[in-house]
């Protein structure tokens, strides 16, 4: 676990939150692939923008913007892990309300592929990362194996939590 505080500043956090509430298009998200009927049927576990995934960007309208930043916090991680080389997997910049219901999950379970959850909003919303809890943070990142079980969980008194996901696999 690799935990990197202001990453980003301050004011930047809010010029992304501002693009995303304002400009994002959002769909519904989950830990597990449903079909429609399912879908219709599921809880709210909260909503997502796939900016970038294996190579392609994804909804272009957003994506030069968002990918740019994505990029710089990844790049702040693997330099200060020292990984020489590497390649994303995605990018996912989520959203969560008050009525959202997380599950454990593995983001892969590949030996060399990390996570990193990046806070570009405080909130009484976090991250429990193998039965640890970590409270959102403004401008900070986690960085872990994307093997370890881990699950967000949703804001009670705030009224959104917003983070990037980003999955890398190091080569």
């Amino acid at each position: 676990m690799k935990i990197i505080n202001n990453i980003l500043p301050k004011l930047t956090n809010f010029e992304i939150c501002t693009y995303l509430l304002d400009a994002a298009i959002w769909r519904p998200t989950f830990d597990k692939k449903l079909n429609w009927k399912e879908t219709l049927e599921h809880p709210n576990q909260g909503f997502c923008l796939e900016s970038f995934r294996d190579g392609f960007v994804n909804n272009p309208q957003h994506s030069e913007y968002l990918n740019t930043f994505a990029k710089i916090i990844l790049n702040r991680f693997t330099e200060e892990s020292n990984f020489q080389k590497w390649r994303i997997e995605r990018f996912w910049w989520n959203y969560y309300n008050p009525t959202s219901i997380t599950n454990l999950h593995q983001d892969d379970h590949r030996e060399n592929y990390y996570s990193i959850i990046y806070n570009v909003l405080a909130s009484d919303g976090g991250t429990e990362i193998d039965g640890v809890f970590y409270p959102d943070v403004l401008g900070q990142g986690k960085m872990f194996k994307s093997s370890l079980f881990h699950r967000g969980t949703s804001p009670v008194k705030s009224f959104i939590r917003l983070n990037l996901n980003i999955i890398f696999e190091v080569l």
